[in-house]
């Protein structure tokens, strides 16, 4: 509520505090601002004005406004200024709703509703979304199936550039574009470094999500933890196998794996980032006492 009015009649004096508190309450705990705007303006009367002070140089007012309020189930009257404060509303508010009654319209909440002149519309953002998609991209072959990887020569100025090839008068900007890309596709560029352990990859998720609860997430910790002394141990058998194969001529250690794939052809021809490649498969033997492998395409 605002400040008491200051009119003769002393309308904020004549009201007691709970009625203003009870009007307070039942405007508020209306549940959107158009219901409020409606229950406003049944509380402002409009009629003609029927006697005029020709004063200079000061429009002539057309309409009278009366404001009241509700005491004890019955309406009544009350200045601008304690309709104002009474119901903790604006002169700009209320000068709208009577706008709007003079009219003979009732309000209608407009906020967030206008167009805006530079919005994209929804084939344009489809259009982006469909050439990201086109591009092949291939999972690693350790990996967990969530992030696949395009080639690495490739890169999203380029994409953006083969974009604006394909649709010449497009107004999506190269910011759009890759605000699209990282925020709707699990992509990367070129192959790992090192291929790394699906379920490492799987857990490292569920550990740093945002989504999971602290409980999930100490689970999925344990569970590397328990992971990684597995592979500790794993890696040290084989250690020892070579260190024997080395050492025993009797014995032979030899360890085996399916090598990155390796895309074909590489060429620096910008449509061939359209096309699925052929993909050669590297199988590998490696023998532990000499050191030697042996790959199988």
């Amino acid at each position: 509520m605002g400040p008491p009015c200051k009119c003769a009649k002393k309308c904020w004096e004549t009201i007691s505090k709970n009625a203003k508190l009870e009007n307070l309450a039942k405007l508020y705990n209306l549940g959107t601002k158009n219901e409020q705007d409606i229950y406003l303006q049944g509380l402002i009367s409009c009629t003609d004005v029927k006697r005029r002070r020709v004063l200079k140089d000061i429009p002539l007012r057309q309409k009278m406004f009366t404001y009241t309020v509700q005491v004890c189930n019955e309406k009544k009257e009350v200045c601008h200024s304690a309709f104002l404060s009474l119901f903790g509303v604006t002169k700009d508010r209320v000068k709208r709703l009577r706008d709007l009654l003079v009219l003979g319209k009732i309000p209608e909440d407009k906020r967030g509703k206008s167009k805006t002149v530079n919005a994209l519309s929804g084939d344009e953002i489809t259009a982006v979304i469909s050439h990201i998609s086109c591009f092949p991209a291939k999972e690693s072959h350790y990996s967990s199936g969530v992030v696949k990887y395009l080639p690495a020569d490739l890169s999203v100025k380029k994409m953006f550039r083969l974009y604006k090839e394909k649709y010449p008068g497009t107004r999506i900007k190269y910011e759009y574009y890759n605000k699209i890309f990282r925020e709707n596709f699990a992509l990367r560029f070129g192959r790992p470094a090192v291929d790394t352990c699906c379920l490492c990859e799987s857990l490292d998720l569920k550990i740093n999500s945002k989504t999971l609860n602290n409980v999930a997430k100490k689970v999925a910790l344990a569970e590397k933890l328990v992971h990684k002394k597995r592979a500790k141990k794993f890696y040290n058998k084989l250690q020892e196998a070579r260190q024997r194969s080395q050492k025993d001529e009797t014995f032979l250690g030899i360890c085996y794996d399916y090598m990155q794939n390796v895309s074909l052809p590489i060429i620096p021809v910008q449509e061939i980032f359209y096309l699925r490649q052929l993909s050669v498969s590297i199988f590998c033997i490696h023998n532990l006492k000499t050191g030697k492998n042996v790959r199988i395409s």
